[in-house]
């Protein structure tokens, strides 16, 4: 059994890197949100590491059956104490709680403020360690064989949630299940302020109808991606695809597509992103920026490249607050 979950992570670890986002070991340092999006001083309830603590009061006794989006009926605690994430950790972090383990593959998308207190337990698939952290409640991803959901549900009940799905339909999953509407209603309000807040920042510098797109640098290859995968930037801040990515996005089957060095000038845009998901792509990175096709492009040449770091491709609500910090600092030119 053993054996067969720590396929099943290093599957999901690739899947990550493929797709959407990096589970390859990196020594970068995440860098952080800048205010806690939930507090006890702004919701009243506990802070992330009380809130991780078994509770004494009824409520911790209290069941109800759940339905989750795998279709699943599971039994969980009313109000879960000690959550094992597998999955939704950035969730758990916007509504001012944080999980009592999760894997190295999550957590190393966060700093040490913000994983500090969660134990890191390798890749998910030792039993004896998670068991030993007593968890109430496992969050695992719609991407988890059934199997391993199975093996999961021995220690713990097992929520399954979106996989990279709607960062916002994940939040309200996750703060139904954990009974923390107040605290999500709240990170909301806050949200929202902060996009006003980021868009007002960046209108002196940022011209309607900027295109922008990012090349996402994994497993030692070059992606870019349907424009929802970098939400933040397009949607919420509004600049446009280029051309050649809008038109890929006309099959609505399209996630991703694997780049040659030769096709960059056909999804260049205004500006460029760069993320670089492990450290072996550094090198395909650096490999690139010291061709002619890469010094050709017109946002190189404007000196319009801004380097992301790789949490940006979790999407999840706590990464959307950070990014709008993030984005405006890289455009601003601040330190």
């Amino acid at each position: 059994m053993v054996r067969s979950l720590r396929f099943f992570t290093i599957a999901l670890v690739a899947l990550m890197l493929a797709g959407l986002a990096s589970a390859c070991g990196s020594k970068e340092a995440a860098p952080s949100a800048s205010a806690p999006p939930a507090s006890a001083a702004a919701s009243g309830t506990a802070s992330p590491e009380e809130s991780a603590a078994p509770s004494a009061s009824a409520d911790a006794s209290e069941t109800r059956v759940y339905k989750d989006v795998s279709g699943r009926e599971v039994t969980i605690p009313v109000k879960p104490q000690r959550v094992f994430a597998l999955w939704n950790v950035g969730d758990m972090l916007a509504l001012g709680a944080k999980p009592v383990g999760s894997t190295q593959a999550m957590l190393r998308f966060y700093n040490e403020e913000e994983k500090s207190g969660i134990e890191e337990l390798g890749d998910g698939s030792n039993m004896e360690a998670i068991l030993a952290l007593t968890p109430d409640l496992i969050f695992a991803s719609a991407r988890t064989p059934a199997e391993q959901i199975e093996a999961y549900s021995k220690v713990a009940p097992v929520v399954v949630t979106p996989f990279f799905g709607d960062p916002f339909e994940s939040l309200d999953i996750v703060a139904d299940v954990l009974g923390k509407q107040a605290e999500k209603e709240a990170w909301l309000e806050r949200y929202e302020a902060r996009v006003a807040e980021a868009k007002e920042k960046l209108q002196p510098v940022v011209k309607p109808g900027e295109t922008a797109i990012v090349y996402q640098y994994a497993l030692k290859s070059i992606y870019v991606y349907r424009t929802s995968v970098f939400r933040t930037l397009y949607e919420t801040l509004g600049f446009a695809p280029p051309e050649r990515l809008k038109e890929l996005q006309q099959d609505a089957t399209f996630s991703s597509e694997q780049l040659t060095e030769e096709a960059l000038p056909d999804f260049s845009g205004d500006r460029i992103f760069i993320v670089v998901n492990d450290e072996d792509s550094r090198d395909t990175m650096s490999s690139v920026e010291q061709g002619s096709v890469w010094k050709g492009l017109p946002a190189v040449q404007a000196n319009q490249v801004y380097r992301l770091h790789q949490r940006i491709s979790m999407a999840d609500a706590y990464t959307l607050y950070w990014a709008l910090d993030e984005i405006p600092r890289l455009l601003l030119g601040q330190s």
